[in-house]
C-alpha cells in the first residue's frame, strides 16, 4: 500500500471507510475532493452579513422535505460535472437542509470508497454538500 492516495487501492475494492482516524493521505484526499473552487466561494454570501439580510436572500431549500435515511440515494457513481458545466449562481440552485447535509457528510467516506464520484443533483461534485 502506498503512502500517497492511490484510488485503485481504495475505491470500489470492498473496503470499509475507517470511521475513526483515517490515515493522513486519505484525509488529504478527502480535503481535496471537498474543497470548493475559489470562483464558487465568491458567490456565497458572507458569514458577516446581518441576519435580516441573510433571511431575505432567495435561497431555494428544495431538499428540505427529504425523508430521513434517504441520503444514501443522493450519492452517484456518475462523474462529477466539470467546473465549466456547473451553474455560475449557486444561490439559485436547490440546497439541502442542514439535516441532509450532515447526513451526507457522515455517509461520504463509505460512499466514496464504494465508488461514488458525485452527489445527485446534476452530478454536483462532493464539495457541493458542505
Amino acid at each position: 500500500m502506498s503512502i500517497s492516495f492511490d484510488p485503485s487501492e481504495w475505491i470500489s475494492c470492498g473496503r470499509s471507510f475507517p470511521q475513526t482516524g483515517p490515515p493522513k493521505f486519505i484525509q488529504n484526499e478527502i480535503k481535496r475532493l471537498q474543497s470548493m473552487p475559489p470562483w464558487i466561494r465568491i458567490s456565497i454570501p458572507s458569514r458577516d452579513l446581518p441576519v435580516d439580510t441573510l433571511l431575505n436572500l432567495p435561497i431555494n431549500l428544495a431538499f428540505d422535505d427529504v425523508d430521513k435515511g434517504s441520503a444514501p440515494t443522493f450519492f452517484s457513481k456518475k462523474p462529477a460535472l466539470l467546473d465549466s458545466e456547473l451553474p455560475k449562481d449557486f444561490l439559485s440552485c436547490p440546497i439541502p437542509s442542514l439535516a441532509l447535509s450532515s447526513e451526507l457528510q457522515q455517509l461520504f467516506g463509505q460512499a466514496w470508497f464504494d465508488g461514488c464520484h458525485s452527489i445527485i443533483h446534476a452530478a454536483f461534485p462532493f464539495w457541493s454538500h458542505k
